[in-house]
């Protein structure tokens, strides 16, 4: 005969798995109070009915928050605000660059030396990478606390975990924050923070000697930083 339900053996061991993923061990769950029709399975209205009273729900840690407010603005309205603040601070900087290069926007310290962007637009800049910098950091350390395999982060790898028998074995803080380091997008924000403090920790150079070409390619890196506006846009669509 065809069987509509889950066994109650494979949904004990799933849902015990779930809540063990969940952080919750201290539930005592037994799967034959949701077996109503007494037929050995749990079907889809057991299901809804065993949803319905024991509510599995993720506990976040203040460190896990603060990371999807940062990292996943979809998910609450600080998120967004904190987002929209991150892009502007892209797209001023990015347009205080583009500025910065037109004649008008650009003196002469001396005579004979090359013309350079107000001072305004440095400061522009600095602002700017000093944002970039905590909001990186800020993220860097909260991943070392996130759980990527709660179910709001990956919900195929979830259900992979209640399916099958293999060990459940959680990431150290070291692996999570080795996992965001080598993530594209964060190497991305890595590659346009960087360039602005090689570029401040050089000795400015001498149009010269060819070392005015380097710094011209580290602030055309630094505008790398406007794939990340694409990227938190898509979030929004």
């Amino acid at each position: 005969a065809f069987v509509y339900g889950v066994p109650l053996v494979a949904f004990q061991r799933a849902m015990s798995r779930l809540f063990h993923v969940l952080g919750e061990d201290h539930r005592c769950f037994n799967a034959k109070a949701y077996d109503v029709n007494g037929d050995g399975t749990v079907g889809w209205w057991e299901f809804c009915l065993l949803w319905k009273e024991e509510r599995p729900s993720v506990r976040l840690s203040l460190a896990e928050r603060i990371f999807l407010t940062m990292e996943s603005p979809e998910m609450s309205r600080l998120g967004r605000l904190m987002s929209m603040l991150v892009l502007t601070t892209i797209f001023i900087s990015a347009g205080g660059f583009i500025i910065s290069t037109l004649p008008s926007m650009q003196e002469q310290p001396c005579p004979t030396c090359e013309p350079e962007p107000f001072s305004e637009f440095s400061t522009i800049d600095t602002v700017c990478v000093i944002l970039f910098t905590l909001e990186y950091i800020t993220r860097l350390i909260t991943s070392a606390f996130m759980r990527m395999e709660l179910p709001i982060m990956n919900q195929e790898h979830i259900i992979r975990l209640m399916c099958t028998d293999e060990l459940i074995r959680w990431p150290t803080k070291l692996e999570r924050v080795w996992d965001f380091l080598r993530a594209p997008p964060n190497l991305i924000d890595l590659a346009a923070i960087l360039p602005s403090y090689v570029a401040w920790c050089l000795p400015k150079s001498n149009p010269e000697d060819g070392g005015d070409g380097s710094m011209v390619i580290l602030k055309l890196i630094r505008l790398m930083r406007v794939v990340r506006a694409f990227r938190l846009g898509r979030r929004f669509e």
